[in-house]
């Protein structure tokens, strides 16, 4: 295969957008062109690069495994204490209902 085929395709992809130079996909991390404000976004991805379309809704989060630990100021401890950057989305999000 010609690696310069997969280097030039285009893919539309939605991904939560924290902040910063990347973001992270399912199975890799990409440079964001144009920083956004935070949120959920629609990307145009082509090689490594990620360009922000419009602001847009999660999708399919059912299928994202359920992450848990203690949180120890801005990261997560989880199983194996494996302590990873922890990111919440902005505050204009409604907080989350006790059951």
């Amino acid at each position: 295969m010609d690696y310069r085929k997969f280097l030039g395709k285009v893919e539309s992809v939605v991904l939560p957008y924290l902040g910063g130079g990347t973001v992270d996909s399912a199975s890799r991390r990409l440079r964001v062109t144009t920083p956004v404000t935070p949120g959920w976004w629609r990307f145009e991805v082509k090689g490594r690069d990620a360009t922000p379309r419009e602001p847009s809704e999660p999708e399919c989060l059912e299928a994202l495994p359920r992450v848990r630990g203690h949180a120890w100021g801005r990261r997560l401890v989880r199983e194996g204490a494996v302590a990873e950057p922890l990111e919440l989305m902005p505050e204009e999000e409604p907080p989350r209902r006790r059951r």
